[in-house]
């Protein structure tokens, strides 16, 4: 069964009538369409039966045509008309007044929703999440592939970055020659603006760059991935800026010895509880 497929299975068996997706990274498992949330409101539908349908704003309707999604299920809209009409139209085409749809908790603003409850009254929702995760807890071979192009793109990246960093440079320096390094070796987009992290801003695990300056002594904790395909990369090291002195070096080592640990532990089977006990 192909993913869509494999949806409608999902669906069937929760009892539901269709799945509604915002922008993000299902969307883009489902259908290939790749865009934002912004001002301007995006819904994909898969419904329990027939073709899948979205309203879309005409400037990105050719998404949905690339897709395979077909013209009468095309709700566009325009900034001088509105949406108002799209989602009216979509609403009474689903029949989604007084259905059950699965939407993501985790993605659909209250600006969606709202929309879905003013056009569709009665429309009742569940958590499109427990769906979704069944079709992607397992990775199929081109979704492995993906990945292992965006690890290797990051790694490829960061040997580059090394030789390059001097003592002086800021971590926002740092971090502006990662993102263009991993551009140069073939990142669709970042997975995150890249940490970089020295000294006494090492302790923050989601630090912003800043004009810190790197100094011989320094920690210094990089935290970086790229897109490939839609599958991301996650990579994080810590490298000495100079030579540290022996307390942190005793705190590196502890925390290594750790991490050690927990990849020895891990296999087929193996929870992460698992793993984290044994780190």
């Amino acid at each position: 069964m192909n993913r869509i497929q494999k949806l409608n299975q999902q669906i069937q068996e929760h009892g539901l009538d269709g799945v509604a997706l915002v922008p993000g990274p299902n969307m883009v498992y489902l259908s290939g369409i790749h865009s934002h949330l912004s001002e301007r409101p995006i819904v994909l539908f898969y419904p329990a039966d027939g073709a899948p349908a979205i309203v879309i704003p005409n400037l990105e309707a050719m998404k949905a045509e690339a897709a395979g999604i077909p013209p009468e299920r095309i709700f566009g809209w325009s900034d001088e008309t509105g949406y108002a009409h799209a989602f009216q139209q979509a609403a009474a085409q689903l029949n989604l007044s007084g259905g059950l749809w699965a939407v993501e908790s985790l993605y659909m603003r209250v600006l969606e929703y709202e929309l879905l409850q003013e056009y569709a009254p009665g429309l009742r929702t569940a958590q499109a999440e427990p769906l979704v995760m069944a079709l992607r807890l397992t990775k199929d071979p081109a979704e492995i592939a993906a990945m292992e192009r965006a690890i290797g793109v990051s790694e490829q990246a960061m040997e580059r970055l090394i030789p390059q960093i001097k003592i002086g440079m800021t971590e926002k320096q740092v971090a502006a020659l990662l993102t263009q390094l991993q551009f140069e070796e073939g990142a669709d987009v970042m997975a995150f603006g890249p940490i970089v992290s020295t000294g006494p801003n090492g302790a923050s695990p989601h630090a912003v760059p800043t004009e810190r300056p790197l100094q011989s002594g320094d920690l210094l904790v990089i935290d970086w991935g790229c897109l490939v395909d839609g599958y991301p990369s996650d990579i994080t090291r810590t490298f000495a800026v100079g030579e540290i002195d022996a307390e942190l070096r005793r705190v590196y080592d502890i925390v290594n010895q750790a991490n050690a640990a927990g990849i020895a532990a891990a296999g087929p089977g193996v929870t992460g509880q698992d793993v984290d006990t044994a780190a």
